[in-house]
């Protein structure tokens, strides 16, 4: 609403707020102990039939420029957002966003935003109502009657042992026993045989 908030830090910079303040503790109370006034209701009354109207007839200052300086609403403000309870939240795995323990999941037609992991802006309407909003985008949002529960998931079985050789498998065998006997070469030029073999086998 381009109001500008100026902070005062200490007394000295309120002024008159602080002035106002030691007149209400101080005469008010004086004034409620000679009314014997001693309870909620009847400093209220109080303050409304005389108090505040005496004290502003006494001290009150009438402004030098009686003009007035309110600019109007800028198109496209709508005050109910403006004026209302604000607060970002991160938005969980599951959509959902938490406020005042109450679970709002977004829309899955927001898909595109990508949105667990970011924040969102949340406004508290006076009316009770809730709106959600990313980068000035409204979103559409459901109300949950409790926190959703995650789904759950069987993990993939993975066989992680270690498999063991037993004492006889060959791994664990000597390095001789891994070789085995030596393997018989055969002869370079083959057994010659004698004349009468030959003639046998000729025959």
């Amino acid at each position: 609403m381009g109001v500008e908030l100026i902070l005062a830090r200490s007394p000295q910079a309120k002024g008159r707020v602080e002035r106002r303040n030691a007149v209400f503790q101080d005469r008010l109370v004086k004034e409620l102990r000679l009314r014997n006034i001693s309870d909620m209701a009847g400093a209220n009354a109080l303050l409304e039939a005389m108090f505040l109207a005496d004290l502003n007839a006494r001290f009150a200052v009438k402004a030098s420029k009686d003009q007035d300086l309110h600019r109007a609403v800028p198109a496209g403000t709508v005050l109910e957002e403006v004026l209302c309870v604000q607060g970002k939240r991160v938005v969980g795995n599951d959509w959902c966003v938490r406020w005042q323990n109450r679970w709002l999941q977004i829309d899955a037609t927001h898909g595109d935003l990508r949105l667990p992991g970011r924040k969102v802006l949340i406004k508290h309407l006076a009316d009770g109502k809730l709106r959600v909003e990313y980068e000035g985008r409204p979103l559409g949002v459901k109300e949950l009657s409790s926190r959703p529960q995650p789904a759950r998931t069987r993990k993939p079985v993975v066989n992680n042992v270690r498999w063991k050789p037993g004492s006889r498998h060959p791994w664990n065998a000597g390095p001789a026993r891994r070789a085995g006997p030596p393997p018989n070469p055969a002869p370079a030029t083959p057994a010659r045989g004698s004349a009468a073999e030959k003639k046998k086998k000729a025959g």
